[in-house]
């Protein structure tokens, strides 16, 4: 064989083995799950949370800050509902009722009315920088498609879509250095996707169905629908995906199973119950395996 034959031989396996292993880089982003993630808003919160995972999210009611190990290198995120008030939570008595537009009856709660002035201050001015004074610096930002369920007018709806839109680009100016996490809120992603650390999503195999009370496996379609939405987040937004399902606690090992299907979607799981108050199963859980 010649030896400028030999060279081309070389160069073009050179060639194809470069881009074996760009498509495997690619791969490895895609696969690559971001920081682990835990959820617990029951009380105690346990304190092995803070050394095992790299985020924990939690009701800041349940946790004094002080607490936390200082060995501890987790970002902690306190939780906190934009779009509906929770009815357990003090104050909720004092908040007029023109800020709301509707109630969730399966989960107690006023849908609010973002556009209403008074609900904005509430959110950034006691809410927030209560929380943030407190020294959360993440906030896990929940409840961001409820004005749907109370308003069916498109033009209604796109006002709260800005509204919640502005209400976001606020919080980040309002508190320098936040790190915010979104549960869901995919049509918001154009216009404040920049400003996420990380996108969450309930229900990817395993729900909670709360009007019935009862645990349910989700349909083929909206997981589907739901598996779209998030490798758009991943690839067009680069958020890491984080995915929460929801199992009965007896049901460790089916847990277990799910939460390596999770894993291999390329996504960070945490499998517990709807009122994420026990030890769920999340990576930390699957690294002797």
């Amino acid at each position: 064989m010649s030896r400028t034959l030999q060279r081309l031989r070389s160069k073009r396996w050179c060639a194809s083995l470069f881009n074996v292993c760009v498509v495997l880089a690619g791969c490895r982003l895609w696969l690559d799950p971001g920081p682990s993630t835990a959820f617990f808003y029951g009380h105690p919160v346990p304190l092995e949370l803070f050394q095992q995972y790299e985020r924990v999210v939690v009701e800041a009611d349940n946790l004094e800050l002080d607490q936390i190990p200082a060995t501890s290198k987790a970002q902690v995120f306190a939780y906190v509902s934009l779009g509906e008030a929770e009815r357990w939570r003090a104050g909720h008595e004092e908040l007029p009722k023109r800020w709301f537009v509707g109630v969730n009856t399966s989960w107690n709660s006023d849908i609010a009315d973002l556009t209403a002035p008074g609900w904005r201050h509430y959110i950034l001015e006691q809410r927030m920088a209560t929380l943030w004074d407190q020294g959360y610096r993440g906030f896990f930002l929940d409840t961001l498609d409820s004005y749907r369920m109370a308003l069916a007018d498109p033009a209604a709806q796109a006002a709260q879509k800005q509204a919640l839109v502005d209400l976001i680009r606020e919080v980040y100016q309002r508190f320098p250095g936040v790190q915010l996490l979104f549960n869901r809120g995919f049509e918001l992603l154009p216009e404040v996707g920049n400003l996420a650390e990380g996108i969450v999503a309930e229900s990817l195999y395993y729900t909670w169905d709360a009007a019935s009370q009862r645990y349910k496996e989700v349909d083929e379609k909206d997981r589907d629908w739901l598996l779209e939405r998030l490798r758009e987040a991943n690839r067009r937004y680069g958020l890491p995906v984080t995915v929460i399902d929801y199992l009965p606690p007896d049901q460790r090992q089916l847990a277990r199973e799910d939460a390596k299907r999770i894993v291999a979607m390329g996504f960070t799981p945490w499998v517990a119950n709807p009122s994420l108050d026990i030890l769920g199963v999340g990576r930390a859980d699957l690294e002797d395996e």
